[in-house]
């Protein structure tokens, strides 16, 4: 499988307070270890959002841990694909 976003690649994202994050949604993270990345909510809890990668050496959930609502810069809305070199 490969990632959905390549370096080189842009995004948009926008964060409101009342924002309403789903299952599946894209999100921008500053994550203490990892920086900031972008990662997929693949479950939300009361402590926050489970996060994943769709790339197969992508941290884990396990890994990159439960994630605050805080540690969320934005919700993906939209990307731009840089030209690939075949």
């Amino acid at each position: 499988m490969s990632p959905d976003f390549l370096p080189g690649d842009f995004v948009i994202a926008y964060r409101h307070p009342w924002q309403h994050l789903n299952i599946g949604d894209d999100v921008v993270i500053n994550h203490a270890i990892y920086g900031i990345t972008i990662k997929r909510i693949c479950a939300i809890q009361e402590q926050g959002y489970s996060l994943t990668g769709l790339h197969p050496d992508s941290v884990t959930p396990r890994e990159i841990g439960i994630q605050p609502k805080e540690a969320i810069l934005g919700k993906v809305l939209y990307h731009v694909r840089q030209p690939r070199q075949s």
